[in-house]
Parts: structure tokens; C-alpha cells; sequence
């Protein structure tokens, strides 16, 4: 499968605990449909989004 961010932009930056909207877009090989996007910081799941285009608000992120 090919999975791209789309929101937020690259270098965009965010105030301490204001919430990111997250999107991106998943295609699969041969017509093969993605049904989840898992969105992870650290290496931990942080919220995940089953309907294209797999949109996702990760509130109160704590920066790494």
C-alpha cells in the first residue's frame, strides 16, 4: 500500500497543547481497498480513522 500525510504540512508548527488535525491518503496494490490508517507517535497508537481520507484530531499531543 502507498500512505501519504496530507495535514498537517511538513514544518508546520503547533502552540503547546493545541490539538493537530491529521489526514492522509492509503491506496492498496490491485484494487485492494485500506480500511484503517493507524496514526502512532513514539512508537504508540495515538488514534486511527476508517473512512477515506482517514482523518484523525489528536488532542492534547504531548511533544516528543
Amino acid at each position: 500500500p502507498t500512505v501519504s500525510l496530507t495535514a498537517p504540512t511538513a514544518g508546520q508548527t503547533f502552540a503547546a497543547g493545541a490539538n493537530i488535525n491529521l489526514a492522509a491518503t492509503a491506496a492498496g496494490q490491485s484494487g485492494l481497498n485500506i480500511t484503517r490508517i493507524q496514526y502512532t507517535s513514539n512508537g504508540e497508537v495515538i488514534g486511527e480513522s476508517t473512512t477515506s481520507p482517514f482523518n484523525f484530531t489528536w488532542t492534547n499531543p504531548i511533544p516528543s
